[in-house]
């Protein structure tokens, strides 16, 4: 499942804690590149995101959501349309 992370949040957490975008990713385990695009509020795996609520010592329901993906969702309701149909 991929999430969007509320990217200001993180932001403000990691500043207050004094690190750069480079110490949070080494503290989650996770790339750089990653750190930004959850600071910019891009999807990314629920897992990796579990990695940086950790870091910052949040909850990760407290800064991260489900991203909803169109396609997908478009997909899947074709599937079961049909499927109803018979």
């Amino acid at each position: 499942m991929r999430v969007v992370m509320h990217g200001r949040r993180i932001q403000e957490l990691r500043e207050e804690k004094g690190w750069s975008k480079r110490d949070l990713a080494a503290v989650a385990g996770v790339s750089t590149k990653t750190v930004e695009r959850a600071e910019r509020e891009e999807p990314i795996q629920g897992e990796t995101g579990k990695k940086v609520a950790g870091a910052l010592e949040v909850n990760y329901r407290s800064i991260g959501q489900p991203y909803y993906e169109p396609e997908k969702a478009r997909v899947i309701g074709a599937v079961a349309e049909y499927a109803l149909r018979g």
